[in-house]
C-alpha cells in the first residue's frame, strides 16, 4: 500500500485521511497482527527491533504515559496497572517508531509541516494506529453493521482488549459516513469522562460535565436489561452555559460502573435547538439556582459560571486528579474512594 498524494501536507489532518495513514502503517508492521492485538508488549519484544523499557520517571506532559526514543529504538512505558491502557500506550509509541522510520511519510509529509502541525498529526496517527491494532476493522464492521449504537459499542469493548475510550474513538472512526452522532463515556452518576463526535458540526461534551438527561435513563437501564433510550429534556449541557435539546439519547451500561452514550439529532438537517443551562451554586451555604446566560461572569481560574449572589464557582468543589491522565476524578469515583481512573486510554 502506498500513500496517496494530497494538495498540502496539512490536509492529512482530516479524519478520513488520518484513517488512511493508520491503515498504511498497519500494513507496515513487522509481526503477526493477531498476536500484536492481544499482547503488544510480548509480540514487539519477540518480532521487532525495538526495546520496551518500563520506568516511573516519565514526565506528566506525555499524554499517554509513554515515550519513543529513536536511538536506539526504545519505547519508554510508565505502567499504570491497567492492561488496556498500557497496551494502548505501547502501540501508540510503536506508531511513532513506524512513522519516524518510514521515508515516504517522514520526509514527504512530516518534515514539510511546521512543528505544531507535525506534532498534532503524528500524535493523531499514533492514536489511530493503536486503536486500529486493538480494534481491527473486520471485527468492528460486524458489530456496526446495524449502525453506531451504544449496545454495539459495548459489544465491541467486550470482545477486545482495548480500553473504553479507545473503543469509543475507533467506533466513531469506522462508523458510516452518513452517521451523525456524539459518542460519550460517562460514569454511573452521569458525569462525562470522554466524548467524541462523528463530524465537526456536532460538539463533543465537556469532560467532567454533569448531564441530567442521562440520570433517568441510567436508572431505567440498571433496573432493566442494561440499555435505555429517550429524548433529551433539559438538553446536553455545555461549559458555555448552553444546552442542546433536539437529540435522541441511547445508553448501554458497562460493568455497572460506566455508561456508553450515543446522542443523535432528531433530524440531521433540521434546525438545532439550543437553550440556556440552569445551575445551582457550588457553595452549600448559598444554593442559589440561576440561568447561565451572557450576564453571568466566569471564573478566570476554572472557567465555570460564578453565582450572581455570592460569586462562588467550581473552585468551591473539592476535586481529585487522576495521577495517570491528570484529569479530574468523577463524583462516583471519589465517593467510592478511588485514587485513579479504572480506565483511561
Amino acid at each position: 500500500m502506498t500513500l496517496p498524494s494530497l494538495p498540502t501536507p496539512a490536509a492529512w489532518g482530516s479524519r478520513e485521511n488520518l484513517r488512511i495513514v493508520a491503515d498504511y502503517f498497519v500494513g507496515q508492521i513487522g509481526c503477526p497482527l493477531d498476536e500484536l492485538s492481544q499482547d503488544p508488549e510480548t509480540t514487539i519484544r519477540e518480532y521487532v527491533d525495538v526495546k520496551i523499557r518500563r520506568t516511573e520517571n516519565l514526565t506528566a506532559s506525555c499524554p499517554v504515559l509513554g515515550l519513543y526514543r529513536p536511538s536506539p529504538p526504545t519505547i519508554m512505558l510508565r505502567p499504570t496497572g491497567t492492561r488496556s491502557r498500557d497496551n494502548f500506550t505501547i502501540l501508540h509509541e510503536y506508531g511513532h517508531h513506524l512513522q519516524q522510520n518510514d521515508e515516504q511519510w517522514a520526509v514527504k509529509v512530516l518534515h514539510q509541516l511546521g512543528p505544531v502541525d507535525r506534532r498534532r498529526i503524528e500524535e493523531a496517527v499514533s492514536d489511530q494506529f493503536a486503536a486500529a491494532i486493538l480494534l481491527p476493522r473486520k471485527m468492528l464492521e460486524g458489530h456496526l453493521s446495524n449502525g453506531l449504537t451504544s449496545s454495539a459499542i459495548r459489544a465491541i469493548r467486550d470482545s477486545s482488549s482495548a480500553s473504553r475510550i479507545a473503543t469509543c474513538v475507533r467506533s466513531v472512526e469506522l462508523a458510516s459516513q452518513t452517521d451523525h452522532a456524539i459518542v460519550s463515556l460517562s460514569d454511573i452518576d452521569a458525569t462525562i469522562i470522554f466524548s467524541v463526535a462523528t463530524d465537526e458540526s456536532l460538539f463533543r461534551l465537556p469532560r467532567g460535565s454533569f448531564q441530567p438527561d442521562l440520570q433517568p435513563l441510567i436508572v431505567e437501564a440498571l433496573e432493566g436489561d442494561g440499555t435505555a433510550s429517550g429524548r433529551a429534556v433539559q438538553g446536553l449541557q455545555y461549559s458555555n452555559g448552553n444546552a442542546r435539546a433536539d437529540l435522541n439519547l441511547e445508553i448501554a451500561i458497562d460493568s455497572r460502573q460506566y455508561v456508553f452514550v450515543v446522542a443523535r439529532p432528531h433530524s440531521r438537517f433540521g434546525r438545532q435547538q439550543w437553550g440556556h443551562t440552569q445551575m445551582e451554586c457550588a457553595s452549600p451555604w448559598c444554593e442559589e439556582v440561576f440561568v447561565v446566560d451572557d450576564t453571568i461572569s466566569r471564573c478566570q481560574r476554572c472557567g465555570d459560571p460564578q453565582c450572581p449572589e455570592c460569586d462562588s464557582c467550581a473552585c468551591e468543589k473539592a476535586t481529585k486528579t487522576c495521577p495517570n491522565c491528570h484529569l479530574s476524578m468523577s463524583a462516583a469515583e471519589m465517593n467510592a474512594g478511588k485514587l485513579e481512573h479504572d480506565d483511561c486510554w
